[in-house]
C-alpha cells in the first residue's frame, strides 16, 4: 500500500474509534466492570501507545516520549517494551483523564502523519502502520463488546442506539455438501496477515456436510426446553463445572421475564428474534452442540463409505 493511501486510511481509522464512543458520556470511559474487559479510556491509550512505542520511538530518534508514564498504564502485556499495569486493575486508573487521553491521541495522529510525509514509502513504516491500524479495528471491536457489556451490567440497560434492529426472516434449513480432497489455507501474502494466518499450506478434508443457515434462537430455546443444561453426558467435562459454578441457564444476554425471551442488544433489552443466529454462547455451548451432532456426522460418513470419524 503506497503512503497516500496508508494515511487516508490511518486517518479515517483513528477517526471511526472516535466516531464510536460519540455516543458515550465520560463516566462510561471509565468502567471496568470485570478483569477481562478494559475501561474505553484504556483502548483509546493504548492504540495511541501502540503507535508510539512501536512505530514513532523507533523511526524517529528525535522524538520524545509524549509521557512517561503512559508506558506503564498503556502497554498491555508487551514485556519488552517495559513494565505495564496488570488489566485487571486498569478501572483504577482515574488519570490521565479522558480529555488528556485524546489530547494524546491527537499528538501521535500529528506525528504519524509527519512520519508518513517525510519517509520514502519506506516499507518497514508502511508495514508496521498498516499493523497498527488493524491492531486498532481490533480494538473497535472490542471497544463495541465492552460498551454492550457495561450497558448491560447497569440495571437500566442502556441504549447505545436508538435505531430499529432489523427482524430476520425465515429460511427453509438446506444442507451444502462438500466434497474430499486437498484445500489450500492461510495466507497468500497479497495481502495483509497476522502471523498465525500463515503460511499458505495444503490440507486433506474429509467429506462433510453443514447447514447453510446458522442455528437460529428458535433452535436454541428448543435445547433449553428439552432440559440442555442440566444434562451432563453432552457436556465436556469443563463446561458442566462451568455451568453448575456460574449458574448458567442460557447464552448471555438472554432474559427470561414473564416466561417471555428478551436479549439485550446495542439497540437495548428487545423481545428475543426467533430467526436471528444464536449469538454470544460460550466454548463449552458450542461445543455440546458438536457433540450432540456427532451422531449424524459419524453416520453420512459411513453412507459416503469413508472409516474416518
Amino acid at each position: 500500500m503506497q503512503k497516500n493511501d496508508l494515511l487516508k486510511r490511518f486517518i479515517k481509522t483513528r477517526k471511526n474509534t472516535i466516531t464510536i464512543c460519540q455516543r458515550l458520556e465520560t463516566e462510561d470511559y471509565v468502567v471496568q466492570p470485570s478483569e477481562e474487559v478494559s475501561p474505553i479510556k484504556w483502548h483509546l491509550g493504548h492504540t495511541s501507545w501502540f503507535f508510539e512505542e512501536i512505530i514513532l520511538l523507533k523511526f524517529n530518534k528525535k522524538l520524545i516520549r509524549y509521557n512517561e508514564q503512559y508506558n506503564i498504564i498503556f502497554n498491555s502485556y508487551y514485556k519488552s517494551a517495559g513494565q505495564h499495569w496488570k488489566q485487571n486493575l486498569r478501572g483504577q486508573l482515574s488519570r490521565p483523564t479522558v480529555k488528556e487521553v485524546i489530547k494524546y491521541r491527537k499528538h501521535v495522529n500529528q506525528e504519524i502523519k509527519n512520519l508518513l510525509q517525510s519517509s520514502d514509502n519506506n516499507k518497514k513504516i508502511n508495514f508496521l502502520i498498516e499493523l497498527g491500524i488493524n491492531h486498532e479495528e481490533q480494538h473497535q471491536e472490542l471497544i463495541y463488546m465492552d460498551i454492550k457489556f457495561i450497558f448491560n451490567t447497569n440495571p437500566q440497560k442502556i441504549s447505545y442506539v436508538n435505531t430499529k434492529l432489523p427482524i430476520k426472516k425465515n429460511k427453509t434449513k438446506e444442507w451444502e455438501t462438500f466434497n474430499e480432497g486437498i484445500y489450500f489455507i492461510g495466507n497468500d501474502n497479497k495481502k495483509f496477515s497476522y502471523d498465525n494466518e500463515k503460511p499458505l499450506h495444503k490440507v486433506y478434508v474429509h467429506p462433510f456436510k453443514i447447514q447453510k443457515q446458522f442455528v437460529s434462537n428458535k433452535d436454541y430455546i428448543s435445547f433449553i426446553e428439552d432440559k440442555g443444561y442440566s444434562k451432563p453426558n453432552i457436556w465436556l467435562s469443563r463446561g458442566w463445572n462451568w455451568i453448575n459454578d456460574k449458574k448458567v441457564l442460557c447464552p448471555e444476554y438472554w432474559y427470561n421475564i414473564n416466561n417471555k425471551w428478551f436479549e439485550y442488544t446495542l439497540h437495548g433489552l428487545l423481545p428475543l428474534d426467533m430467526n436471528a443466529p444464536v449469538a454470544h454462547i460460550s466454548y463449552y455451548e458450542v461445543m455440546k452442540h458438536q457433540r450432540m451432532l456427532n451422531g449424524k456426522i459419524v453416520a453420512y460418513l459411513q453412507k459416503m463409505n469413508q472409516k474416518y470419524i
